[in-house]
């Protein structure tokens, strides 16, 4: 997933499109779950130039300016990866879909810490939200 990710990344730098991400906002990472979801991976780091938004809530949307980032970039079309596609991804894709956005979530670029709630979430945001999995 992370080189798939890197991958997609350089394309969208490349073609100069924003990229904004999405950090949990945990003070004090204590499990190993808070720590994965709090750092970002060197291959996966933002650059200087590129917004990094803290959440509190599994809703980037919920208690952020995102609404206001996208609004002020003209963004209508977020194509959306990361963890864990059972709370965050799926939350985050839902909110931007009921606000009019176009959302893409690329399969190789989500992941989840249960196989089964990651296909079951997957097939929920494609088969009854219209959202674009590919």
């Amino acid at each position: 997933m992370v080189r798939a990710i890197h991958d997609k990344l350089e394309l969208a730098r490349k073609a100069g499109n924003p990229i904004v991400f999405i950090k949990d906002a945990v003070n004090e990472p204590q499990t190993k779950k808070e720590k994965f979801n709090n750092t970002f991976l060197e291959e996966l780091s933002p650059l200087k130039k590129e917004i990094v938004i803290l959440m509190r809530r599994p809703n980037a949307f919920s208690g952020t300016p995102l609404m206001d980032i996208l609004t002020e970039k003209r963004i209508n079309e977020l194509v959306i990866v990361g963890a864990h596609t059972n709370t965050s991804v799926f939350f985050t894709a839902i909110e931007a879909k009921w606000r009019g956005f176009s959302v893409i979530i690329l399969e190789d670029c989500v992941i989840s810490d249960d196989k089964v709630a990651h296909a079951v979430f997957m097939n929920e945001m494609a088969k009854k939200h219209g959202i674009e999995v590919f």
